[in-house]
């Protein structure tokens, strides 16, 4: 399957970022530069157990494939006051795509 090019998707009120198998491991050091270098601001008490517990899933879906095709997780960013606070995962666990015609 064919890897997508989109680093992010902006509306008004969200971003989504898809996660990637460097981003979840940072995310599992604790190393949350990625995020600064995204100019963005964790929220409070992110990563929470869930998140945690979703990564290394992430991560396994991730190694199946050559990088993120947008049917993995994606990570779902919050504008709140010109401040940015990742506020939860979309869980997406790697399914068999299903052919559109």
């Amino acid at each position: 399957m064919k890897t997508i090019e989109i680093t992010e998707l902006r509306s008004e009120r969200l971003i989504l970022i898809p996660y990637t198998v460097t981003l979840c491991e940072n995310f599992l050091n604790n190393n949350f530069n990625d995020l600064d270098i995204l100019k963005l601001k964790r929220g409070e008490g992110w990563p929470d157990a869930d998140v945690l517990e979703t990564l290394p899933r992430i991560i396994n879906n991730l190694s199946r494939v050559e990088g993120p095709t947008g049917f993995e997780s994606w990570m779902i960013i919050k504008k709140i006051q010109e401040r940015l606070l990742v506020i939860l995962v979309l869980k997406v666990l790697m399914r068999k795509p299903i052919a559109v015609t």
